[in-house]
């Protein structure tokens, strides 16, 4: 899912900076977690890109009962992919983060993972972050330096279609786009909801 450099960049940019999940106000994840048990009522979740786990912990303090497993290729005690299905699979501002040429492989990955329900949320619009790759690793250099760290922003079609070719046994139940303001700069996020 993922090239060999882009695993190792990000776990070395996590260890410098790292990352709560996107918007890192744990009454944001609270509301989020509420929002998607009300909307989904699983019984266990996946979330793909699972960042520092704040939106599954915030799930597991509101319903315990609820399976929770997350999954993020930057840090070490989330690495592992598995092969469990869970009945809702979750990815909030992940999938732009992946790369272009990956993302076939990826969906297809996700699809294996959920029973009932994937609720996507992509960022269509680009990060306002850049990699920035010190001296020392030359070989990052070349291919990441400079880069947006959203290395896939594409229009809501591009996903649809994608979603489309590469998840055939789901069905998408409904899309749209959100507008996520933020000090310096707005992004749109496309949401994509699947159903098996």
């Amino acid at each position: 899912m993922f090239s060999e450099e882009y695993k190792r960049l990000l776990t070395i940019t996590y260890e410098h900076t790292p990352w709560r999940n996107g918007n890192n106000k744990n009454n944001v994840k609270q509301l989020l977690a509420s929002r998607i048990i009300k909307e989904y009522d699983p019984k266990s979740i996946f979330d793909f890109g699972c960042g520092q786990n704040v939106f599954l912990e915030c799930v597991n303090k509101l319903n315990p009962d609820i399976e929770t497993y997350g999954y993020d290729i930057a840090i070490e005690r989330y690495h592992e992919f598995g092969h469990k299905q869970y009945e809702l699979l979750t990815s909030f501002d992940v999938l732009e983060h992946v790369e272009t040429e990956y993302i076939d492989e990826t969906l297809k990955q996700i699809e294996s993972r959920f029973t009932k329900y994937a609720h996507l949320e992509i960022a269509i619009t680009p990060a306002k972050k850049k990699f920035w790759i010190r001296h020392n690793n030359l070989d990052l250099r070349d291919k990441f330096h400079n880069k947006n760290v959203h290395l896939t922003v594409k229009p809501l079609d591009w996903w649809y279609d994608k979603i489309i070719a590469n998840m055939p046994n789901s069905t998408i139940e409904k899309t749209y786009t959100e507008t996520h303001p933020s000090p310096k700069r707005k992004t749109v996020v496309a949401v994509f909801v699947l159903k098996k």
